[in-house]
C-alpha cells in the first residue's frame, strides 16, 4: 500500500512498479484496488456493491426535492 501511496503523491498515478496495475476509476469502469489478508494480497474489484443504495437515494431526491 505504501508504494501506491508514495507513487500517487509524487506522480498523481499509483502505478509504475512491479505491483498490480490499478486502472483509473471512471463511471464506466469503477475499479477498486482491494487489499486482502490472503494471497494474492491485492486484487481488482468492481465498485458496484453500492449501486442499489445510490440509486435509491437518487430516486428519493427526485421524488422529494429539497
Amino acid at each position: 500500500m505504501a508504494n501506491y501511496l508514495v507513487r500517487f503523491v509524487n506522480n498523481l498515478d499509483p502505478n509504475g512498479g512491479l505491483d498490480l496495475t490499478w486502472p483509473k476509476y471512471t463511471n464506466a469502469a469503477p475499479t477498486l484496488l482491494t487489499f486482502q489478508d490472503i494471497l494474492p494480497l491485492q486484487t481488482l474489484t468492481t465498485d458496484t456493491y453500492r449501486a442499489d443504495g445510490f440509486n435509491a437515494i437518487v430516486n428519493l431526491t427526485r421524488k422529494y426535492p429539497i
